[in-house]
């Protein structure tokens, strides 16, 4: 059951109580009330006509800095007497179209988030909270066909007033040192691209504009590692890359903080090419049948040792013992202070790890990430691996993700770990036609999870690793699905060198339209390792499909699975095949062994 909404009403800046109802609070206090708490709204309506002509123009321009138009109203306080009801109505829609005018003046407003912002206080607030399922009449001036529609596009298209501002005024006051904003995205090769901003640049950028945003040539979303367009692509074009400001944070360095971004059109409408908004775009369709995920990341990486001479790669120096949770992998002062360090960076970063210890491989560790909501447990990832590679590098060694370093060692993965934290998604009927859902298009899949031809030469029976075959079973770690408890799965045949965004959002979409098509678990819980059943356990669990071997392979699978399509997109999916077949043929040109060090200095 939802809580009963509250009205914080405004009053001056100098009066105080301590609770709502008929006494007031101050404008700060409301203002942050109604923006954490679904349920409160900030009321302006004692402001007018009390407080002076300039001060309830700063009321105004304070409560809109605070929280968003949705959560104000304004309740016709005049006090007392019908001469003062008409001088707050009067003075109310002075003092907006004072502020609203000058903030469309400075760029910090455009004039349909003006109108909106009036609407929503003057009216569409107060009709939504008290559910008086009243129209908006529009002005006569605005009734003329071609207005009419013209602003109802505009309000469709421009989202409310934007705090980006107050967002980066408030980080910068947190972390004095900050110099640079790495604005970045993760592009189709899963490649960090990043443009760097000065903060001195960014303030001024957001006293014009209401988002920090600047132009990227639409080619960006079709180049190889090499800066070469994929076929059939031109240079021509450009999209806006906007800063998602939410996602601020600091590193992978001193002086610097980063932020994702997102692809738009000049419209402010979403790119459908942009890698984070397609898993958006998936995790909408999710929540319209009421399905909630937390999803975690295992990092896996090994460290290297770079030759002080030519820069080649070698095995960390001084790793002999190097075993699963071995304490020789932790021996010496200089591995611990660059894990330590790591560890201390990431915090700073609001990236609190959960565990973290030496892996199987030598010179590999794992950083264990914690269970975050989908979109943000995919941007902390980005995050973490460039300040792990980043830290890493500064002590002269390397950093890679690259599958399979060493022939006769374990590989390199990034498990997922992902449950269904909406509160029915611990029962069967749910998790289990969402888990009968990814295994359903698990060789389509792993086009995406499996993104590099490296990445086939981890998937092996045996090893660990997942193996080769379509199936699941409970604390099986020889399945590509293994299931810990309830609705919490790990997804093994997943590793570090694929485009995360695109990885989820193909997950998600495969099992939640599981779940819409209420799919049923034909698989059996597989407990043993799927490469050694016989036939007869192999009949009765349901296991023979084989996952595809190569890359190539995988690719065709992915266009063979036209409901995956259909669920993605038919326009990414055809761009991510094209640039994945435009990477084949940029390897075709090299030796395997300067393929892999090409990589592994890449990835």
């Amino acid at each position: 059951m939802s809580s009963p909404p509250l009205i914080a009403k405004v009053g001056s800046m100098t009066q105080r109580s301590g609770a709502f109802g008929n006494d007031t609070i101050k404008i700060q206090e409301a203002g942050y009330l109604a923006s954490v708490y679904d349920n409160v709204y900030a009321d302006i309506g004692e402001v007018f006509p009390l407080l002076s002509k300039e001060g309830q123009e700063n009321a105004v321009r304070e409560i809109l800095e605070l929280c968003p138009t949705e959560k104000i109203v304004w309740s016709t306080d005049g006090h007392w007497f019908s001469e003062t009801y008409l001088l707050a109505i009067m003075q109310v829609r002075e003092a907006l179209e004072i502020v609203l005018t000058d903030y469309v003046r400075t760029g910090s407003m455009t004039v349909p988030q003006a109108i909106r912002a009036v609407q929503d206080i003057l009216f569409t607030t107060s009709n939504n909270l008290y559910g008086l399922g009243l129209d908006l009449t529009p002005l006569h001036s605005l009734t003329s066909t071609a207005n009419v529609s013209t602003t109802k596009l505009a309000l469709r298209t421009i989202p409310p007033p934007s705090l980006d501002v107050h967002t980066l005024h408030t980080f910068l006051a947190a972390n004095t040192s900050v110099k640079f904003l790495r604005v970045q995205w993760l592009d189709y090769t899963s490649t960090v691209r990043v443009r760097l901003i000065p903060v001195m640049r960014a303030l001024a950028m957001l006293k014009t504009d209401p988002h920090l945003e600047i132009g990227i040539a639409s080619a960006a979303l079709g180049l190889l590692q090499n800066d070469t367009l994929i076929s059939g692509l031109t240079p021509n074009g450009e999209y806006k890359l906007r800063a998602v400001m939410p996602t601020l944070k600091l590193g992978p360095c001193d002086g610097y903080a980063s932020i994702q971004c997102e692809f738009l059109e000049k419209d402010n409408s979403p790119v459908v090419l942009c890698p984070r908004s397609i898993l958006q775009h998936t995790l909408q369709s999710s929540n319209s049948l009421g399905l909630e995920f937390l999803v975690g990341f295992e990092i896996e990486i090994v460290f290297m040792s770079r030759s002080h001479t030519d820069g080649t790669l070698s095995t960390l120096r001084n790793s002999g013992g190097h075993a699963w949770s071995s304490s020789r992998a932790l021996h010496g002062r200089d591995i611990t202070f660059v894990l330590e360090e790591i560890y201390d960076t990431l915090a700073a970063a609001g990236i609190n790890l959960e565990l973290f210890h030496p892996e199987s491989c030598t010179g590999q560790y794992e950083f264990v990430l914690p269970a975050l909501p989908t979109m943000e447990a995919v941007d902390s990832l980005i995050y973490a691996r460039e300040i792990i590679m980043h830290v890493v590098s500064n002590h002269g060694m390397r950093a890679t993700m690259y599958p399979k370093p060493f022939t006769h060692a374990a590989g390199t993965a990034s498990h997922m770990h992902i449950s269904i934290s909406s509160s029915s998604g611990n029962d069967k009927e749910v998790y289990e036609p969402f888990y009968a859902g990814i295994l359903k298009h698990l060789p389509a899949i792993l086009a995406f999870t499996y993104s590099n031809p490296a990445s086939y030469d981890r998937m092996q029976d045996g090893c660990w690793a997942g193996g080769t075959w379509v199936a699941w079973g409970t604390q099986n770690r020889e399945t590509p699905l293994r299931k810990v408890e309830d609705s919490h799965f790990e997804i093994k045949v997943i590793d570090g060198l694929a485009n995360m965004y695109f990885a989820t959002a193909a997950i998600i979409a495969a099992g939640t339209n599981g779940v819409k098509e209420k799919e049923t678990m034909v698989l059996g819980d597989c407990l043993k390792d799927p490469a050694l059943l016989i036939d007869e356990e192999r009949e009765e669990l349901g296991v023979n499909t084989r996952l595809p071997k190569t890359l190539v392979s995988a690719l065709k699978t992915l266009l063979r699975d036209e409901t995956l399509v259909q669920l993605l997109g038919a326009e990414f999916v055809e761009r991510y095949v094209a640039t994945k077949k435009g990477e084949l043929g940029l390897f075709a040109g090299m030796e395997k062994e300067d393929l892999k060090t090409w990589t592994m200095e890449r990835y």
